[in-house]
Parts: structure tokens; C-alpha cells; sequence
């Protein structure tokens, strides 16, 4: 697939008008999905057309991946989950992007992939996005603010 037809390319250059978006790091863009059952679920989509992890040079890969990892670890501090899934696939949509997925033991499909037993989509209305949102984003800026003053 070229990048001029593929839709998470056209998504990219839009992402501030988005009220999905999260915030753009150094090697992607972070996106709220807006199936919240998995509250704090989350998309990292790297910030150019690629479709697999061997066509980053190890210096892409390592940015990605530390994206990912910062990403990572403020799902885990807000929403407290009892397990986190992160999962790389791009056979549907193919652009590269990491799923982070916290899990709950509350779920119904709990001990499982999340697609193999069906669970309920939970939309959410506009103010609770923000708010998860802004949640994520006052502490990705803590976390840099602290990594800033040598506490990290």
C-alpha cells in the first residue's frame, strides 16, 4: 500500500483537529481508540509510512519502541490495570502502529485475546474522551517536568 492511500498517513497530517488525538513524541503519534471497554485503550502510529518493524533502521525502531514504552507506563500509572497486552500486527491496517491494551480481570473475555470472545463497545460521550485525554496528557508533562529536574 502506498502513503497516499493509506488512511492512518491521511489521519496523520490531521491529527490536531482529531479529538482522538493524545500528543505527537519523537518517532509517532498517540491516539485515544474510541472503543473505551479497555479504559485507557490507546494507538501509537509511527509517524511515517511503514509497514513492518524490519524497514526502521535501529535507530526508528528504538524511538518507536521507547514511544510506545513512555505510552506504556502512563496507561499503567492512571488506569491501574490488572495486565497491559501490547500488540504489533498491521494485516488489516497497514501502517505501523502498537496496540496498548490494559486488561482487567472484571472483563468478560478476561484471560483471553481480546477479539476472541466478543465483549460490548463502550462509547463514551465527548467530555469523558477529554477527560481521559487531558488525564494522559497532565501526566505525560509531569513525567517530563520531572525527567527535566533529574527526578526520573
Amino acid at each position: 500500500m502506498s502513503k497516499d492511500d493509506c488512511k492512518i498517513c491521511k489521519y496523520l497530517t490531521t491529527t490536531e483537529t482529531d479529538r482522538f488525538f493524545i500528543t505527537r513524541l519523537s518517532s509517532s503519534i498517540v491516539r485515544l481508540k474510541k472503543d473505551q471497554y479497555n479504559r485507557g485503550y490507546i494507538t501509537v502510529y509511527f509517524h511515517d509510512h511503514k509497514e513492518n518493524i524490519t524497514e526502521l533502521s535501529d535507530e526508528e525502531n528504538l524511538g518507536l519502541y521507547q514511544d510506545m514504552l513512555k505510552m506504556a507506563k502512563a496507561v499503567k500509572e492512571i488506569f491501574s490495570p490488572d495486565h497491559m497486552n501490547y500488540l504489533l500486527m498491521g494485516n488489516k491496517v497497514p501502517h505501523l502502529h502498537w496496540h496498548i491494551i490494559p486488561r482487567y480481570k472484571w472483563e468478560v473475555n478476561w484471560g483471553t485475546a481480546i477479539w476472541v470472545e466478543p465483549q460490548p463497545e463502550v462509547e463514551l460521550k465527548d467530555e469523558e474522551y477529554a477527560e481521559i485525554i487531558n488525564e494522559i496528557r497532565m501526566h505525560l508533562s509531569k513525567q517530563t517536568s520531572q525527567i527535566q529536574a533529574g527526578v526520573l
